[in-house]
């Protein structure tokens, strides 16, 4: 799989410059750096689930799931389209209800990282769009940034939530 992107692309079939025909990553290494820091996720589901929020577990789960499910054999479909779906849904779900103030002690630390997180994740499209190699590395980034702020969401909820419990 060697050259540049853009002529593994032409090679193809898939004029460079069109959508149709992309297949990121690049290489088989780039798939591996995406699929390995989508497990990146994981512990914050984890650590909602054992502190009980249920639904934010279960949500961040299955995202982990359909991300390292895409990025081991990334191609356009439907696996792409659910991943993407269920990523918007739960960063919905976390800005509008697991982040609020009821219900997470650190909202604003959690929407800060959120706002970091789709900062890096346009970073991460800019450079793709570009056909730039750094792509790999802010989606990576951005993989990282969602599974620290996902531990510090879950935390949050966590407390708000024991300290709804003893009152």
């Amino acid at each position: 799989m060697g050259g540049t992107l853009a002529t593994r692309r032409s090679e193809r079939g898939g004029a460079v410059g069109s959508s149709k025909g992309r297949r990121p990553p690049g290489t088989q290494r780039e798939g591996r750096i995406l699929c390995a820091s989508s497990l990146g996720c994981a512990p914050g589901a984890v650590l909602a689930w054992v502190l009980g929020l249920r639904g934010f577990a279960a949500v961040s789960l299955l995202q982990v799931g359909l991300s390292v499910n895409y990025w081991r054999r990334p191609e356009w479909g439907l696996r792409r389209n659910l991943d993407i779906g269920c990523a918007l849904l739960l960063a919905l779900a976390v800005f509008f209800h697991w982040s609020s103030e009821a219900q997470c002690a650190y909202s604003s630390a959690a929407r800060l990282g959120y706002t970091a997180c789709f900062l890096a994740w346009c970073r991460a499209t800019s450079a793709w769009a570009a056909e730039r190699p750094s792509w790999v590395w802010w989606h990576a980034c951005f993989h990282a940034l969602i599974g620290s702020v996902n531990l510090v969401l879950a935390w949050g909820c966590g407390v708000r939530l024991s300290g709804a419990a003893r009152v």
